[in-house]
């Protein structure tokens, strides 16, 4: 398996680079606009014993490859996905991988999936790929908490430190809390309620905004914090985005799912500097541990293995690399985020 890697930034360095490192595929092809970013990450791979080559141009890798990975800021997604499709190749229709946020907007990711057909589109909320997050799945599909009733969901995570510059920090860019871990969370609980089979189809659901936080960095005005209900949902559903959240605890789950019988919640806690999620159940009581991740970067790792795997046929569509959801999760995301904007202009008033 040949695999072309375009971006090679943050979320490379971070994600892609570490797994692509520990699954050890035949070949590695890497390509950015930025040359010398491009000649760092094939160093970093081959100093990690994986055969890569830094291609000349996107073209040149679309060519060579089997497989290819889109790690670009959000505001590149739409044109390197539409750069891609218009390559000549054998491998037709050439799979892509994307990540959150899929673009700056709902309607930059409709009209990056309108390509899905000229390319295979798989998208990745790398939450589904926790070994906790499946084992959460797995106890409430068994039956014995009875009927799920309520979901809360809270991302959280440290503020970045270079808000003013960063696409993070810019909602023409996709920015914002609710497009960095929001979509994160939203993501995830659409994907739980449509495997529990709490959810079909597209019902409209949409978002009713509680309490936001905002804060100034340099020029810009950010939105740090947004905790949100989802209206149409068949329970209750509780979102949490923010930069500035309180540690977690088995007592305080990010994400928790209260049944009749019982509940199952899921925390992270940092390790190595990776994400570590660990599954319990009854979490307000005596929490009993069922899972947690197998290595670092397991998210990443799980989720390009998957990918990697695919022959080309389609995932299902309650499948994990659904590229509508990624379209669903942004168009509640801009949709909460115009509810923060009113109610902060109402409170300006």
């Amino acid at each position: 398996m040949i695999v072309g890697l375009i971006g090679c930034g943050g979320i490379a360095h971070d994600g892609y680079l570490p797994a692509l490192a520990y699954l050890q595929p035949e070949l590695v092809c890497v390509w950015d606009v930025d040359a010398p970013a491009a000649s760092r990450a094939a160093r970093v791979l081959i100093e990690r014993s994986v055969r890569a080559s830094q291609s000349s141009a996107l073209a040149e890798l679309v060519q060579k490859v089997d497989r290819v990975v889109i790690a670009v800021p959000p505001a590149e997604v739409r044109s390197v996905v539409t750069a891609v499709a218009k390559v000549p190749t054998s491998k037709t229709p050439m799979p892509l991988l994307l990540e959150k946020p899929l673009g700056t907007s709902a309607e930059d990711a409709r009209l990056i999936i309108e390509h899905d057909g000229d390319v295979d589109l798989h998208y990745m909320e790398t939450f589904l790929h926790s070994t906790a997050y499946v084992a959460m799945l797995e106890e409430a599909l068994s039956g014995r908490y009875g009927t799920p009733r309520r979901l809360v969901v809270a991302v959280k995570g440290s503020l970045p430190a270079n808000l003013e510059s960063s696409w993070r920090g810019d909602r023409k860019q996709g920015g914002g809390v609710l497009h960095d871990w929001g979509i994160h969370a939203i993501g995830l609980a659409l994907h739980a309620l449509r495997t529990i089979g709490l959810l079909k189809g597209n019902p409209g659901l949409e978002p009713v905004v509680g309490e936001s936080c905002w804060e100034r960095h340099g020029s810009r005005q950010i939105l740090t914090h947004c905790e949100l209900q989802i209206k149409g949902a068949p329970i209750e559903v509780s979102i949490q985005a923010s930069w500035v959240g309180p540690a977690t605890s088995p007592s305080n789950p990010d994400v928790l799912l209260e049944c009749d019988g019982g509940s199952i919640g899921l925390h992270v806690r940092k390790t190595d500097g990776s994400s570590d999620w660990v599954c319990y159940d009854d979490p307000l009581g005596s929490p009993r541990q069922l899972a947690s991740r197998r290595y670092p970067k397991e998210l990443f790792i799980r989720g390009l293995a998957g990918f990697i795997g695919f022959a080309n046929a389609r995932p299902s569509t309650n499948g994990v690399y659904d590229p509508y959801l990624g379209v669903e999760a942004m168009r509640i995301a801009d949709s909460a985020y115009a509810h923060a904007v009113a109610k902060i202009a109402t409170r300006s008033d």
